[in-house]
């Protein structure tokens, strides 16, 4: 009788440990860290990419950066530079960082610089801010801070701007000073 009694004990007991012991895994692992990374996040360092129109030979695109990364519905890229070649102008800009917002909203931020380069070299222009939004929806780009425009013969600032691509419609929305410069 001793011997059924430890017997049904240590069975018992045995039991009890396993329950136990599922309890404690099911509790670790509710409490593992949940990732933010999504299946289709990814990664790049030391970034180029060309994108040539075959129909248009002149108009070309080309990217460059430090690092990339996507998360979500966004992008964020550090030292980006973003060269546009077409027949008659070329427009590099360069910036600190860059959120892409999906896919239609670029957010240039730190030290943005806008160079525009014309064949004709009295039409070149340069565009100085901290942040330029790019809405690809609408065409067209705006700035909250102060911005700076400067060309062969003046130098223009304001706070805040709307340009609209399609029509080449630049506007600087207030405190807007010009300085010529002979």
């Amino acid at each position: 009788m001793f011997k059924k009694r430890s017997f049904i004990f240590s069975l018992l007991l045995g039991l009890m440990a396993l329950v136990i012991l599922v309890n404690n895994q099911e509790r670790n692992d509710n409490k593992s860290p949940v990732s933010a990374i999504e299946q289709d996040d990814w990664q790049i360092s030391q970034s180029q990419s060309w994108q040539i129109n075959r129909n248009q030979p002149n108009q070309q695109q080309f990217l460059q950066a430090e690092f990339m990364r996507k998360q979500s519905e966004k992008v964020f890229i550090e030292q980006p530079q973003l060269v546009l070649q077409e027949a008659e102008q070329l427009v590099r800009l360069d910036s600190a960082h860059l959120e892409i917002h999906n896919q239609t909203r670029f957010e240039f931020k730190g030290n943005v610089i806008v160079n525009r380069h014309n064949e004709d070299a009295s039409q070149n222009q340069r565009l100085l801010t901290e942040l330029l939004i790019y809405n690809q929806t609408n065409d067209q780009l705006s700035s909250p801070l102060l911005v700076k425009i400067e060309s062969q013969n003046q130098i223009t600032t304001g706070v805040g701007l709307v340009a609209d691509l399609k029509t080449n419609h630049t506007q600087l929305l207030s405190e807007v000073k010009t300085r010529y410069v002979p």
